[in-house]
């Protein structure tokens, strides 16, 4: 779940510019900032720069610029959590009616509470299951509800559900080992959730599945849905599908801009 620490925070373009350095995860601004320190005057510029600029649109602003005046909104969240905590597009689907879409979470007291957080509002379709390669079972890591009340714990300590059982771990150390369950959950491919589900347009994608970002973004057809904007979390990508999420969503034509440990991906709008 992509929490506060990963939102507020400035923004950042990659463009196309640095592809042949496309593994580097520094931002493409960074970059430049690093050539122009070493020219005179820079610090004048800096100083007259900072002055007069305006400040970075929210991801927040950017998704309402992306998808415009639409009647209605369909968003698709991979990943939701509770829907609640650090949850970048929560205000934006409670404060529109017009809002319409699915909610994916696999850990089962997180699905209950999600649902509570949300109500029965008939707009909204809940998910209890995993996005994964191929439909089947397989085995599911999480912070057990028990390690909240025994261990000081960051509040995003249950967010961090994996098929990975070492992420945990390595985000929080060895004293989870004994807190973390695991079970098995019902994995399906993202077509087989939006196919019997019904959907035939998507407005917003929301990924955040703890390093599975990829894997879920490359089943996306983007050439059939044409999401106006993706949002996914990059930071715990391995480089090559760090590399192939760039690619794959340059090439159809989406802007990237980078948030912290997350990418908000618009399609051809490059006024946004």
């Amino acid at each position: 779940m992509t929490n506060a620490r990963k939102c507020d925070v400035e923004s950042n373009d990659y463009t196309d510019s640095f592809m042949a350095d496309s593994n580097n995860r520094q931002p493409t601004s960074d970059r430049i900032k690093e050539q122009l320190r070493g020219l005179p005057l820079y610090g004048v510029g800096k100083w007259i720069y900072r002055r007069f600029r305006k400040s970075d649109p929210t991801i927040q602003e950017r998704i309402l610029k992306a998808v415009g005046d639409k009647p209605r909104v369909f968003f698709v969240q991979v990943g939701s959590n509770d829907g609640l905590q650090g949850d970048p597009i929560h205000d934006l689907i409670v404060s529109r009616d017009s809002w319409t879409g699915i909610f994916i979470e696999p850990i089962d007291f997180l699905f209950q509470r999600l649902r509570k957080n949300y109500g029965d509002a008939e707009r909204f379709i809940f998910e209890n299951v995993a996005i994964g390669t191929e439909k089947g079972s397989k085995t599911f890591y999480y912070v057990s509800e028990k390690a909240r009340t025994e261990l000081d714990l960051p509040y995003w300590h249950d967010q961090l559900g994996s098929f990975e059982k070492s992420h945990i771990t390595n985000m929080l150390g060895e004293q989870m080992s004994p807190y973390i369950v695991e079970e098995p959950v019902e994995c399906l491919p993202l077509q087989d959730v939006l196919d019997r589900n019904g959907v035939e347009g998507i407005d917003l994608v929301h990924i955040d599945t703890e390093g599975f970002d990829y894997k879920v973004l490359s089943q996306l057809d983007l050439t059939r849905y044409h999401p106006s904007v993706i949002l996914f979390e990059h930071h715990l990508l391995p480089d090559e599908e760090f590399v192939a999420a760039r690619k794959l969503l340059h090439g159809a034509g989406y802007r990237l801009v980078q948030y912290g440990n997350d990418i908000l991906a618009i399609r051809g709008r490059f006024g946004i």
